[in-house]
């Protein structure tokens, strides 16, 4: 139980841990790459503007005014500063009206020559898009009556750098997440230490009660006995009888229970589990007359299985009475065995048409019992059992509801 209840708490917390850097790491590269991208455009508007010709097309910052409203910087830089357009790197391009593509400036790039950039304008025509990225260029097409005219930027560098930036903090959250998957499984024992030794200590409490409950129902029949030798039986004296036999296999299921629980060792050897089955349900078949239902064996045969045989008749008896007590009168119950992969599959369908979601949630937890099985004998804690079981063999057992019909499904690995 300590163990599973680690490995969970590990699991969780480092799911959430995973998410919440996804969510920074995301966040900050999104908004990165947004910046990069206006920022392209707004140096694309600005040399633009002064490749045309046009004077002052953004008023200039007054002299040693740094604090100006006027003044406008891109990436930290004026576009006004004499090497702002030396360090720029792009080129145009003009497309006429027939498509005919003409190369107009390629005096600030030496990386492009005219065959490159007439390449570069034809592909962005095949894609349609007024603006955008093509390799490490940002270009914009913009219209002028019947021709166009195409602007491209080198953002080698920059896009460089937020690539950098995504590998870099990608790496520092793996390093960061290996470094509390550590310190998780380092602390992860102090951690749970509280809640493994309460779930210690009740489990302890229901097994030293339940031994302690022994003696006086022990005693409690001796004395029926007794009454009944000096003044003979009565529905009083039967009743009694009823109850302490009652008690007697509550007491006992749930020390068996809590043993399985505590992982206490089963004692594993290879039986036909087929044969063991078919004798379970065989036990069964005078109760579904009884109860006016049909019970229907899907059992394969030849099958062995390695595992507790006890534990594993008693799981087949518990799935098999729960299906038989809680389905509709004059329905079929289904009761199946089969080989699936290295383990065993025992499935059980009924009609259960009071059954609601909220008790498929709750139909493994210890005494529920759901208000259409009120009626019924039991204390709820049948499906308890059964599910300790499976996970004893390195299985699971689940339930659904497929439209009125339970189905619940055991498997043995």
């Amino acid at each position: 139980m300590s163990k599973k209840l680690r490995k969970r708490f590990i699991f969780t917390a480092m799911v959430s841990v995973t998410l919440v850097l996804l969510l920074i790491v995301g966040t900050i590269n999104v908004i990165n790459y947004t910046d990069l991208i206006k920022e392209a455009d707004e140096t694309i508007e600005v040399l633009s503007s002064v490749s045309k010709g046009q004077d002052n097309p953004v008023p200039p910052p007054e002299k040693d005014d740094r604090s100006s409203d006027r003044r406008r910087e891109i990436g930290g830089r004026d576009p006004f500063a004499p090497d702002f357009l030396a360090e720029s790197r792009f080129f145009t391009t003009e497309i006429s009206a027939d498509g005919t593509v003409k190369v107009k400036n390629m005096d600030n790039i030496l990386s492009v020559d005219e065959k490159k950039a007439t390449q570069y304008t034809a592909e962005i025509l095949k894609l349609g898009k007024s603006k955008g990225f093509l390799d490490s260029f940002r270009y914009r097409v913009t219209e002028n009556g019947s021709e166009k005219t195409a602007f491209f930027l080198d953002c080698t560098r920059n896009l460089h750098t937020q690539r950098s930036f995504l590998v870099t903090s990608i790496l520092i959250s793996v390093g960061a997440l290996i470094m509390i998957s550590v310190l998780l499984t380092l602390l992860s024992k102090r951690i749970i230490r509280p809640l493994t030794d309460s779930y210690e200590k009740q489990k302890r409490f229901i097994t030293d009660a339940g031994h302690e409950l022994r003696t006086p129902l022990a005693v409690i029949e001796a004395d029926t006995e007794v009454l009944e030798m000096e003044h003979g039986s009565s529905e009083w004296t039967e009743d009694i009888r009823t109850q302490v036999s009652r008690l007697g296999t509550l007491t006992d299921e749930l020390i068996y229970l809590s043993k399985i629980e505590e992982g206490e060792k089963t004692v594993k050897t290879e039986f036909p589990v087929s044969e063991v089955c078919e004798e379970v349900l065989a036990s069964f078949e005078s109760l579904a007359r009884t109860a006016e239902k049909e019970m229907i064996k899907n059992v394969e045969s030849g099958i062995y299985y390695n595992g507790d045989e006890k534990a594993v008749r008693q799981m087949i008896s518990i799935m098999t009475d729960n299906a038989i007590k809680h389905s509709d009168k004059g329905s079929v119950v289904s009761v199946g065995l089969s080989r699936k992969g290295k383990g065993i599959e025992i499935r059980t369908e009924n009609l259960a048409s009071d059954m609601s979601k909220d008790d498929i949630r709750h139909i493994f937890d210890r005494f529920y019992r759901g208000d259409s099985s009120r009626s019924t004998k039991g204390y709820g804690i049948g499906t308890s059992v059964a599910k300790a079981i499976a996970e004893a063999h390195g299985g699971e057992i689940s339930a659904v509801l497929e439209g009125k019909r339970l189905i619940i499904t055991a498997y043995l690995a």
